[in-house]
């Protein structure tokens, strides 16, 4: 790996997040890799800005985009994405923090990995005062790749393949990624039509054109709170609906198409599966639905397949003057 290669861009899309973004931002100011740190300020309206522009000025590697409307992460982080310096890019929340030396083992994981396009790292989730946070089996299972076979999940052997991270939807927050720029950029960064699972559906597309590497450590203190996006639960069932559907849309083939539908359904099934012997009528009643949802996506994939391929445009960088 060339001094070049190893070069870091972290790109910080923020909305109201003044009382954290000036935490969010020395973390990775104190990563030796990082040569640049852009905070996009999505029309905030707090001081967020101000705060990103006072820490420019005493930091160089620090530049602020401003948005006069909100855009959503999707559009903000690809704002970031395209004045990016770095050859690898770190999508940072602008209230999660970067756990020391974590940058450090992702780019090393990147560069020994062969035909890897990107590498994640664990989480540690965190409340507002720093204290962890229990979140059930997702810290036990974000790395763990699985897919379903003869009604029985089983140790991916492909690694994180499209379909297993669509067979447990457990990924760890886009903070504990470290991506390629040009194999972010050359599958059209993330798409700004999702409404929901925006992270997600970026990384089953890189996992569909090249390898994700994985890197065995905590690179990141995620911030769980009620007022983020991820807790709002009904918006994010019909939200995450809509990135499965672009998901299927742009799999390179029918092949692919249908082997993401089949774990999107076994996710579903395995729930059925765990929810029909429970003694609550109301959770086998979820299982029910579980299964209708497992049935529908197993149908949307043969629909897709059928279709013409959806993917977005390379996203070029942007023009320095």
């Amino acid at each position: 790996m060339t001094k070049g290669d190893a070069t870091i861009t972290v790109v910080i899309a923020a909305r109201d997040a003044g009382t954290t973004i000036t935490e969010a931002v020395r973390s990775a100011l104190g990563e030796p890799e990082v040569v640049q740190c852009v905070v996009v300020d999505d029309a905030s309206t707090d001081e967020t800005r101000a705060s990103a522009v006072a820490l420019a000025a005493v930091d160089p590697r620090v530049e602020v985009l401003g948005r006069a409307a909100r855009g959503g992460p999707s559009v903000a982080r690809n704002d970031g994405l395209g004045i990016a310096r770095g050859a690898r890019v770190c999508f940072l929340d602008g209230d999660d923090v970067l756990a020391p030396g974590g940058l450090g083992a992702l780019a090393g994981a990147l560069a020994a990995t062969r035909g890897a396009v990107g590498a994640i790292g664990r989480f540690r989730a965190v409340d507002d005062t720093g204290a962890d946070v229990d979140v059930g089996t997702w810290a036990a299972a974000q790395l763990r790749p699985v897919i379903r076979r003869h009604g029985r999940l089983i140790e991916s052997p492909g690694g994180l393949t499209p379909e297993a991270l669509v067979t447990r939807l457990v990924s760890p927050p886009p903070g504990a990624w470290l991506l390629d720029v040009g194999a972010v950029r050359a599958v059209g960064g993330f798409f700004e039509g999702a409404r929901r699972s925006e992270d997600l559906e970026l990384l089953v597309r890189l996992a569909a054109a090249g390898t994700i590497a994985v890197v065995e450590r905590d690179v990141l203190a995620y911030r769980r709170h009620g007022a983020q996006r991820s807790a709002a639960h009904a918006r994010r069932r019909w939200g995450r609906g809509h990135a499965l559907w672009a998901m299927l849309r742009a799999a390179p083939g029918a092949r692919a198409t249908l082997a993401l539908a089949h774990g999107m359904a076994a996710y579903h099934l395995e729930l059925c599966a765990t929810r029909w012997h429970d003694r609550s009528l109301r959770v086998r009643a979820m299982g029910v639905r579980n299964l209708a949802v497992a049935v529908v996506l197993a149908g949307a994939g043969l629909l897709a397949a059928a279709l013409p391929r959806r993917m977005p445009p390379p996203l070029a960088p942007a023009a320095v003057d």
